[in-house]
């Protein structure tokens, strides 16, 4: 039997980001647009309804869906690996979370105020996107609960909790240096990687997550 994955995917995305791991994998992806409207513990708790950790023997999450799988597996305690590609485990210093709740407040002005193709355009030219391919469409359906409810700005400082975890392992893009520079200041004694030619959309390089899976299972 092949080994199961449970997926979650980032900002803008969707279950389909992952479907390049079937082949190799039996995949169960969650629409995280169906969930981001609960508070953390409904989430948790909608999600143990559904099934959504039964059956699974690893868990994979991307940009946003990283910081949540994080969350989950920390705080709730779960016991399957858990891989993280651009994840990031919060903010503690107060400027940093004020700076954050600015720049996400003004993501959801953006979103209830721009068109989906102006807003589309706005999201591909962030420098954080600079060497990676833009996104072509997306469903925008909740996006705004994304930040308004599961911000970086509101998440916890995973950091403290990071030593009592075991089984997480993390991926960068090389030229994702926001993202990394954060790994090498604040993850040195944890198991990260690099990931070549790639920027934060690490997701879109197919065959090197699959690598990256398979070494490490």
């Amino acid at each position: 039997m092949s080994c199961r994955l449970l997926c979650f995917h980032g900002f803008l995305g969707g279950p389909q980001d992952f479907d390049f791991l079937k082949d190799s994998y039996q995949v169960k992806a969650i629409n995280l647009r169906d969930f981001v409207h609960l508070a953390f513990d409904d989430l948790f708790e909608k999600l143990q309804s559904i099934g959504a950790f039964e059956n699974v023997d690893i868990i994979l999450g991307y940009s946003f869906g990283a910081r949540l799988a994080l969350r989950l597996k920390i705080l709730k305690q779960l016991k399957q690996p858990l891989f993280c590609i651009g994840g990031h485990l919060g903010l503690k210093d107060k400027e940093e979370i004020f700076k954050r709740k600015a720049f996400e407040d003004n993501i959801i002005e953006r979103i209830q105020s721009l068109s989906e193709a102006n807003f589309l355009h706005f999201w591909n030219s962030f420098e954080l996107f600079e060497y990676d391919k833009p996104l072509a469409s997306v469903d925008m359906r909740n996006a705004e609960l994304f930040f308004a409810n599961y911000g970086l700005s509101k998440q916890e400082y995973l950091l403290d909790f990071l030593s009592t975890a075991k089984n997480i392992h993390f991926l960068y893009g090389e030229n994702d240096s926001k993202y990394l520079d954060y790994a090498r200041t604040k993850l040195g004694d944890f198991d990260f990687e690099i990931l070549a030619d790639s920027g934060h959309r690490a997701l879109t390089h197919h065959d090197a997550v699959k690598n990256w899976l398979k070494e490490k299972l």
